[in-house]
């Protein structure tokens, strides 16, 4: 009696840990702590934090996800203040390969710190080819001093 006891506590231990883990707030990733939209967010698509995971080899994955007929999307800012300096993004992936309905915008600027709106500060845009005139892929930058 008291093994089955401790095996269900221990597997509903571990249950619970997997769905708070899977449904986290905030991550960490590159050496800093990230917090993750869920719900509203700019677009059609409401944030979902299901759809942010960092891989073993520290990789972070955005996804797109349609389930039920309704889509979520990815999103997260940082949790610190990082001021002025200069920030580079690398995006590993074929950009060209992208859904027509999807831009990767990549700001400096947040709703975790009140800070800035849109185009008070850098912005990258990139948008898909088959969205784009003539189906050339535009990426789209702009900074204010």
């Amino acid at each position: 009696m008291s093994n089955k006891l401790v095996l269900q506590t221990v597997f509903s231990g571990i249950l619970l840990c997997t769905l708070q883990c899977a449904h986290a707030q905030t991550v960490t990733w590159a050496g800093r702590s990230w917090k993750l939209t869920s719900g509203h967010m700019a677009g059609v698509a409401s944030g979902d934090p299901a759809n942010v995971t960092i891989d073993a080899h520290g990789y972070l994955h955005l996804r797109i996800v349609q389930q039920n007929g309704k889509w979520t999307a990815a999103e997260l800012f940082t949790t610190e203040n990082l001021s002025f300096g200069t920030y580079q993004w690398i995006v590993e992936g074929n950009v060209y390969a992208m859904d027509p309905t999807t831009v990767l915008g990549l700001f400096t600027y947040g709703p975790t710190h009140h800070i800035g709106a849109d185009a008070e500060d850098e912005i990258l845009d990139i948008a898909s080819p088959r969205e784009c005139p003539h189906g050339k892929t535009i990426f789209t930058s702009a900074a204010e001093p």
